[in-house]
């Protein structure tokens, strides 16, 4: 199975702002951005394309593929909780600190840790592993995709910065005979 795994287009969101399941829409470079994704990709025609709810991974899904995408809430976005929406500059310097030395175990207030994001995520391409998929196209999130590498590559959550990720980014994952190799990342 080839795994293509989209981050999505640019979100119509200050850089400072925390914004993780807040659903916000995306800039308008948007087309320019979908088109060069669908360049980057092998012919789509009957690829599943699996996607998060949130508009700005539905909507690059709806420009992708010619059939409708598969929704699922597993591939959302790391949820900030109380932060969802706030500056980072206007949030408590003591429990922002705080948080990223825990981020792994523990989430903002009301929010969720890298581990439950890694654990959803995981749930998911185990399911998907069995599908049965010959190519399959998942259009999700930055954090999504980043635990998704900790885990093919066996690496702690603690790593999951270490990746950049493009916006628009296409990261592939090739499963043969049960062994995932990473074959691009921000392709």
């Amino acid at each position: 199975m080839n795994l293509y795994l989209i981050r999505h287009t640019t979100p119509m969101v200050e850089p400072s702002v925390c914004y993780g399941q807040s659903d916000v829409g995306v800039t308008e470079q948007f087309d320019l951005e979908a088109a060069t994704v669908h360049g980057k990709l092998p012919d789509l025609a009957g690829i599943p394309v699996y996607a998060s709810p949130l508009d700005r991974c539905r909507r690059l899904a709806a420009f992708l593929s010619d059939q409708p995408p598969r929704i699922d809430a597993r591939l959302m976005e790391m949820h900030f909780g109380d932060w969802e929406g706030r500056r980072w500059a206007d949030i408590d310097p003591v429990a922002l600190r705080h948080w990223g030395d825990h981020y792994v175990t523990e989430g903002p207030p009301n929010g969720e840790a890298m581990q439950t994001l890694h654990e959803r995520c995981t749930h998911f391409y185990a399911e998907l592993l069995t599908a049965g998929h010959a190519d399959v196209l998942v259009v999700t999130h930055g954090g999504v995709i980043r635990t998704l590498l900790c885990h093919v590559l066996a690496l702690p959550l603690d790593r999951a910065f270490t990746f950049h990720l493009d916006f628009a980014g296409v990261t592939q994952i090739l499963v043969q005979d049960g062994v995932s190799k990473i074959m691009g990342v921000n392709r």
